[in-house]
Protein backbone atom coordinates (compact mmCIF):
# COMPACT_ATOMS: atom_id res chain seq x y z
CA UNK A 1 0.00 0.00 0.00
CA UNK A 2 0.95 3.31 -0.94
CA UNK A 3 0.93 6.34 1.53
CA UNK A 4 0.60 9.76 0.29
CA UNK A 5 4.03 10.36 1.02
CA UNK A 6 5.81 7.23 -0.75
CA UNK A 7 6.17 7.90 -4.42
CA UNK A 8 7.07 4.23 -5.22
CA UNK A 9 4.19 3.29 -8.40
CA UNK A 10 2.29 0.23 -7.34
CA UNK A 11 3.45 -3.56 -8.70
CA UNK A 12 1.63 -4.55 -12.03
CA UNK A 13 -0.68 -7.43 -10.57
CA UNK A 14 -2.76 -7.98 -13.72
CA UNK A 15 -0.99 -9.65 -16.81
CA UNK A 16 -0.83 -6.98 -20.07
CA UNK A 17 -3.88 -7.14 -22.14
CA UNK A 18 -3.46 -9.34 -25.16
CA UNK A 19 -5.76 -9.19 -28.34
CA UNK A 20 -8.13 -12.20 -28.42
CA UNK A 21 -7.13 -14.54 -30.99
CA UNK A 22 -10.60 -15.36 -33.15
CA UNK A 23 -12.51 -18.36 -31.98
CA UNK A 24 -13.46 -19.24 -35.83
CA UNK A 25 -11.20 -21.18 -38.07
CA UNK A 26 -9.68 -18.91 -40.75
CA UNK A 27 -11.78 -20.84 -43.80
CA UNK A 28 -14.72 -19.62 -41.54
CA UNK A 29 -13.83 -15.72 -41.83
CA UNK A 30 -12.59 -16.02 -44.97
CA UNK A 31 -15.84 -16.97 -46.66
CA UNK A 32 -17.86 -14.26 -44.31
CA UNK A 33 -15.35 -11.90 -46.01
CA UNK A 34 -15.70 -13.28 -49.28
CA UNK A 35 -20.15 -13.29 -48.68
CA UNK A 36 -19.76 -9.46 -47.66
CA UNK A 37 -17.58 -8.84 -50.32
CA UNK A 38 -20.02 -10.57 -52.93
CA UNK A 39 -23.03 -8.54 -51.32
CA UNK A 40 -21.28 -5.13 -51.46
CA UNK A 41 -20.49 -5.85 -55.63
CA UNK A 42 -24.28 -6.95 -56.26
CA UNK A 43 -25.67 -3.48 -54.60
CA UNK A 44 -22.71 -1.94 -56.42
CA UNK A 45 -23.89 -3.62 -59.96
CA UNK A 46 -27.45 -2.78 -59.24
CA UNK A 47 -27.13 0.83 -58.61
CA UNK A 48 -25.09 1.98 -61.50
CA UNK A 49 -27.54 -0.37 -63.93
CA UNK A 50 -30.30 1.57 -62.18
CA UNK A 51 -28.42 4.91 -62.87
CA UNK A 52 -27.91 3.85 -66.59
CA UNK A 53 -31.17 2.31 -67.22
CA UNK A 54 -32.95 5.73 -65.95
CA UNK A 55 -30.44 8.00 -67.65
CA UNK A 56 -31.04 6.23 -70.91
CA UNK A 57 -34.85 6.86 -70.50
CA UNK A 58 -34.21 10.40 -69.45
CA UNK A 59 -31.94 10.73 -72.99
CA UNK A 60 -34.95 9.05 -75.09
CA UNK A 61 -37.78 11.00 -73.53
CA UNK A 62 -35.65 14.23 -74.37
CA UNK A 63 -35.32 12.67 -77.94
CA UNK A 64 -38.65 12.15 -78.45
CA UNK A 65 -39.81 15.93 -77.68
CA UNK A 66 -37.33 16.86 -81.08
CA UNK A 67 -39.11 17.00 -84.55
CA UNK A 68 -36.41 16.44 -87.15
CA UNK A 69 -38.71 16.21 -89.80
CA UNK A 70 -41.94 16.68 -91.23
CA UNK A 71 -43.51 15.45 -94.48
CA UNK A 72 -46.83 15.25 -96.23
CA UNK A 73 -48.63 12.05 -96.31
CA UNK A 74 -51.34 13.48 -98.52
CA UNK A 75 -55.26 13.64 -97.87
CA UNK A 76 -57.19 10.69 -95.79
CA UNK A 77 -58.90 8.17 -98.01
CA UNK A 78 -59.88 5.42 -96.02
CA UNK A 79 -59.30 3.85 -92.49
CA UNK A 80 -59.73 0.39 -91.61
CA UNK A 81 -59.69 -0.36 -87.98
CA UNK A 82 -58.74 -4.14 -87.06
CA UNK A 83 -60.18 -4.77 -83.92
CA UNK A 84 -58.88 -7.55 -81.56
CA UNK A 85 -56.36 -7.55 -78.38
CA UNK A 86 -53.58 -5.64 -80.11
CA UNK A 87 -55.83 -2.93 -82.48
CA UNK A 88 -54.35 -2.14 -85.19
CA UNK A 89 -55.44 0.23 -87.89
CA UNK A 90 -54.52 0.86 -91.51
CA UNK A 91 -55.18 4.82 -93.17
CA UNK A 92 -55.03 4.89 -96.70
CA UNK A 93 -54.13 8.08 -98.68
CA UNK A 94 -52.92 9.02 -102.07
CA UNK A 95 -49.27 8.75 -101.57
CA UNK A 96 -49.67 5.23 -99.70
CA UNK A 97 -50.75 3.32 -96.85
CA UNK A 98 -50.16 3.63 -93.40
CA UNK A 99 -50.08 1.74 -90.26
CA UNK A 100 -50.90 3.01 -87.09
CA UNK A 101 -50.82 1.03 -83.62
CA UNK A 102 -54.12 2.17 -82.08
CA UNK A 103 -57.29 3.41 -83.03
CA UNK A 104 -57.63 6.48 -84.51
CA UNK A 105 -60.34 9.19 -85.92
CA UNK A 106 -59.66 11.04 -88.95
CA UNK A 107 -61.59 13.05 -91.37
CA UNK A 108 -62.00 12.27 -95.24
CA UNK A 109 -60.32 14.40 -97.49
CA UNK A 110 -58.36 16.53 -94.49
CA UNK A 111 -54.58 16.38 -94.92
CA UNK A 112 -52.16 14.46 -92.80
CA UNK A 113 -48.36 14.57 -92.06
CA UNK A 114 -45.79 12.49 -91.58
CA UNK A 115 -43.23 13.60 -88.01
CA UNK A 116 -39.77 11.81 -87.72
CA UNK A 117 -38.88 12.62 -83.92
CA UNK A 118 -35.35 12.76 -82.33
CA UNK A 119 -35.78 8.97 -81.27
CA UNK A 120 -36.14 7.43 -84.68
CA UNK A 121 -40.42 7.30 -83.80
CA UNK A 122 -42.70 7.95 -86.37
CA UNK A 123 -45.88 9.71 -85.82
CA UNK A 124 -48.98 10.44 -88.70
CA UNK A 125 -50.75 13.54 -87.20
CA UNK A 126 -53.80 15.17 -88.70
CA UNK A 127 -54.71 19.09 -89.52
CA UNK A 128 -55.42 19.39 -85.60
CA UNK A 129 -52.12 17.86 -84.96
CA UNK A 130 -53.43 14.99 -83.12
CA UNK A 131 -50.77 12.51 -83.50
CA UNK A 132 -50.52 8.08 -83.60
CA UNK A 133 -47.56 6.54 -83.34
CA UNK A 134 -46.66 4.60 -86.59
CA UNK A 135 -45.65 0.66 -87.17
Amino acid sequence: MNTPHDSRPEPCTAASPVAPRSTQPFLGRLQRRVAIAMVLCLLLSAAVLGFTLTGVYLYDRHLSAIVKETESAGTVLTVNLSSGCPTRTLVQTETGFYAVNQGISLVKGKPLTVELLGNQDRYLCDHAHRCARLL
